[in-house]
């Protein structure tokens, strides 16, 4: 497991130097291209489960970057749950309207819940400011910022001794 997060590391650092593009992207497809990492990155005491509910969509997204994404939710997952659990991917298309954080349009919602010890309020309160201590393009900092760059947003639930939720908003690719 050391070697291929070495290697992510390597190629995230490369990414991060160089401008992103975005490109349609089945996030389904992706997920399960990306299931050996995922579950390297989890370790052998958390099962994943992912529920397709939007099955066809494609998102815009940049695939290094979401792969970081996945990757910084996931270690807060483990990190919640010392004695094992499950991470359960829930994907959804909506519609927005009004909401204050996104555009109006299309998007795909792609929620990754644990079962662990949750955020505090005031943890909570503070889970996307800048602590300054890593790389701005990491953790849920820099998860947020390449989502919004990408037309989308991140929002977190959390209930103390009952788990985390991160919400990952994806504008749909638009295919004619």
């Amino acid at each position: 497991m050391e070697s291929s997060n070495f290697d992510l590391e390597g190629r995230l650092c490369a990414a991060a130097d160089r401008r992103v593009v975005t490109a349609p992207l089945d996030l389904l497809a992706f997920i399960g291209e990306q299931m050996d990492f995922l579950t390297d990155t989890v370790g052998p005491d958390l099962k994943i489960v992912v529920n397709d509910y939007g099955r066809g969509f494609k998102v815009l997204a940049e695939t290094v970057m979401l792969q970081l994404a996945l990757f910084e939710i996931l270690i807060n997952a483990r990190t919640s749950m010392p004695n094992g659990g499950t991470v359960t991917f829930t994907i959804v298309p909506l519609v927005i309207k009004e909401d204050i954080f996104l555009h109006d349009g299309d998007y795909m919602r792609m929620s990754i819940r644990d079962k662990g010890i949750g955020f505090s309020v005031a943890a909570l309160a503070n889970v996307f400011r800048d602590s300054g201590a890593r790389d701005k393009r990491s953790g849920l900092v820099g998860v947020a910022e390449n989502l919004e760059g990408w037309g989308g947003a991140v929002r977190v639930t959390a209930r103390r001794s009952r788990g985390t939720t991160v919400h990952l908003y994806l504008r749909r690719a638009i295919i004619h």
